[in-house]
């Protein structure tokens, strides 16, 4: 992604995002908060004027090797990923989104939406699989059973 990639939109900025699925034009407008956030980055890292600077990159790698400066690659991401997301899958991002939003109580109509999603399945999908290990029944189970558990002790 690069700052060509990014319009102001009165106060709040507007992202392109140039390689999506299907080769689909895929824009979202940030949030205020998120928009500061970005420029006060931007800002730091290429000045005020950071936005007449079309060909730079928004993303730089801060690495201490040859890669400092330059724009971060798919495998920077990965790595980013692996070590903070537990996956090299970068993609897992999306899914972490449809959950947290479906946690939220956003309708899945409108989760679709925010990922653009063709299929509502595919929502529903992203927000199953995250949910594979929970039980929503789990405590009317250990009440049925009786299944109580007494504090840990302390062990130290």
């Amino acid at each position: 992604m690069h700052i060509r990639d990014l319009t102001w939109v009165g106060n709040r900025l507007k992202v392109r995002f140039p390689r999506t699925k299907g080769a689909k034009i895929y824009e979202k407008l940030l949030e205020v908060e998120t928009t500061g956030a970005l420029d006060d980055y931007l800002q730091r890292l290429y000045g005020p004027d950071w936005s007449e600077q079309k060909q730079r990159p928004v993303w730089v790698s801060f690495s201490n090797n040859d890669s400092r400066g330059t724009q971060l690659s798919i495998q920077a991401v990965e790595q980013i990923c692996a070590k903070h997301l537990g996956t090299s899958k970068s993609h897992v991002t999306r899914h972490t989104t449809a959950h947290t939003l479906d946690e939220l109580g956003i309708p899945l109509g409108e989760i679709q939406e925010i990922l653009d999603h063709n299929n509502a399945a595919t929502t529903g999908l992203y927000t199953r699989v995250l949910k594979r290990d929970q039980n929503k029944h789990g405590r009317a189970l250990e009440q049925v059973f009786g299944i109580s558990a007494k504090p840990p002790e302390d062990v130290g």
